[in-house]
């Protein structure tokens, strides 16, 4: 392939950009990677302007860059598919999910995946293996 053959199509070829970015990020028509922490009920972000601003600002790299949004949605859209396929199939049971902790325990994406998943009762647990407390929302 030579560099006039490449485009938008070779890029999401050779990168899978559609398999592993399930729908919050893509290839945009200038060639930059952007995220889309609502999917396609929103808007996009260009990481290059992202990571442009950081450097601006002095930031030091590598640089962690979060998407409170994109937690958010998918917390709700695992709930939800839960809730759809406990209503497809009669399911008499109830679904609570459980965040553990040690997956990530930086105290911004535990907050966030707490406080969106309060609708859905989800649970935030320490550890699998201990006896530790969990961080539950409010039961109803």
């Amino acid at each position: 392939m030579t560099k006039n053959d490449w485009d938008l199509e070779a890029a999401n070829a050779t990168y899978n950009v559609e398999g592993w970015g399930t729908g919050y990020f893509s290839i945009n028509a200038d060639g930059n990677v952007v995220a889309k922490p609502l999917q396609e009920n929103g808007g996009d972000i260009p990481i290059l302007e992202v990571v442009n601003e950081a450097r601006s600002r002095g930031l030091p790299f590598p640089l962690v860059i979060r998407f409170q949004d994109l937690l958010r949605h998918r917390v709700e859209s695992v709930n939800r598919a839960f809730d759809n396929a406990i209503t497809e199939f009669k399911y008499r049971g109830n679904y609570r999910g459980v965040f553990p902790i040690k997956v990530n325990q930086l105290r911004e994406v535990i907050e966030e995946i707490v406080d969106a998943g309060q609708a859905f009762h989800l649970a935030a647990n320490r550890s699998w293996s201990r006896p530790w407390p969990c961080i539950r929302t409010k039961r109803v």
